[in-house]
């Protein structure tokens, strides 16, 4: 088919998305040439066509730059050389002395995507070892973003290399659906809930449950459901998303879900609690325990401090002048969920005092106890 002139500035964009770059910007001619190369193109396309729709469209981007910029996924730029053959945005070429003196130039047009190839690599890494993905949704993804990233020459994924790494029998899409529906919709769901045993095989834990869930966060490495069981607003509980064996919708009588828990209504700061507080939240549950927050004061040796920083990020205050022995440990409060925290101070604890509450040094002491003397009598069964 021939196309009509009116599709032309349709045609002359996605040569620039795959020809052009900044540091390889194309002219009018050099556009019209790699178009014409298309059997399918009418044959009557010339430079001066080309040079006329830039032109339009570059003015077009410059009127309606959010638009378009999310339209299309990307910018046009346009430049132009100096006396020293730089290049130079247009905007910047008028403001210059050589604008009045050379009003003619060649004008070279470049296509910038809203998503940098940086930026791509990223999200194909967290792709690659995302283990919520099967092995032929990694590669779909992963050959969908190396597609937009490298129109020209595309890598292909090899699901050998991962497949003893993915899981199969999780529809990871499905799951993540139907749960932001229902949050949207403030309604409840029934959840079968499972649980590893020895032949590492994930079963059912319990009966279904039915639950209200209020957002997903992605921490950790996991995918997490923030939700409450059904007529229990007060226990607030992290369900790992992987974990979920199944999901189903309850009777009509039982689909209205709660209003948020007061507890939980800090880290929704909009009118209608749509948006979750998600660092906020993350911050004052270490390793994703739920349950009651604290004032937590810590004295921690300056080794475990990217430890502090990973489980407890940056919402903390850290002193190095204090009254406390070992003077030369760090004094580290924050806001953070007791359990969360024990957790923490019984993997550190030959680095890690705590100080208040009392309550959590007690649940620390009972945690070392039960391993002292579940351990101290295994000694003479080590090997040398």
């Amino acid at each position: 088919m021939e196309y009509p002139a009116k599709l032309y500035s349709l045609l002359i964009l996605a040569a620039l998305k795959l020809y052009s770059n900044r540091e390889h910007p194309l002219t009018s001619e050099q556009i019209c040439q790699k178009l014409l190369r298309g059997p399918a193109l009418n044959s009557s396309l010339t430079p001066k066509t080309v040079r006329t729709q830039l032109a339009v469209l570059y003015d077009s981007f410059l009127l309606e730059a959010s638009y378009l910029t999310e339209a299309y996924g990307g910018t046009l730029h346009c430049l132009l050389k100096n006396t020293l053959g730089h290049f130079l945005e247009l905007s910047e070429f008028e403001e210059s002395n050589e604008a009045a003196l050379s009003p003619k130039k060649t004008r070279f047009y470049y296509w910038e995507p809203a998503v940098s190839r940086d930026e791509w690599n990223l999200f194909q890494n967290m792709i690659l070892c995302n283990q919520y993905l099967s092995v032929s949704q990694t590669r779909d993804l992963y050959n969908l973003t190396e597609r937009m990233k490298n129109p020209l020459s595309p890598l292909r994924y090899s699901p050998e290399h991962n497949r003893k790494y993915k899981q199969n029998d999780l529809d990871i899409f499905k799951t993540l659906s139907l749960l932001q529906s229902q949050i949207t919709k403030k309604q409840r769901v029934l959840m079968q809930y499972g649980e590893y045993h020895s032949s590492t095989s994930l079963s059912p834990r319990g009966e279904k449950r039915l639950i209200n869930p209020y957002a997903i966060l992605s921490t950790n490495g996991y995918l997490y459901l923030i939700a409450t069981p059904a007529n229990t607003p007060e226990r607030i509980i992290n369900f790992r998303i992987d974990r979920i064996l199944s999901l189903s919708l309850p009777s009509e009588d039982q689909k209205k879900r709660e209003e948020i828990p007061a507890p939980l209504q800090k880290y929704f700061p909009n009118a209608d609690h749509s948006f979750l507080d998600a660092p906020l939240y993350r911050n004052e549950h270490p390793v994703m325990y739920a349950g009651e927050i604290a004032h937590i004061k810590l004295l921690c040796d300056s080794a475990i401090l990217n430890n502090v920083i990973d489980d407890f990020g940056l919402n903390l205050r850290i002193e190095t002048q204090h009254s406390y022995q070992p003077s030369d440990w760090l004094l580290v409060t924050m806001n953070a969920s007791l359990k969360g925290t024990e957790v923490f101070c019984t993997r550190h604890c030959c680095r890690c005092r705590i100080l208040s509450p009392k309550r959590l040094k007690k649940a620390l002491l009972a945690n070392l106890q039960e391993g002292l003397a579940l351990n101290s009598d295994c000694e003479e069964e080590l090997p040398d």
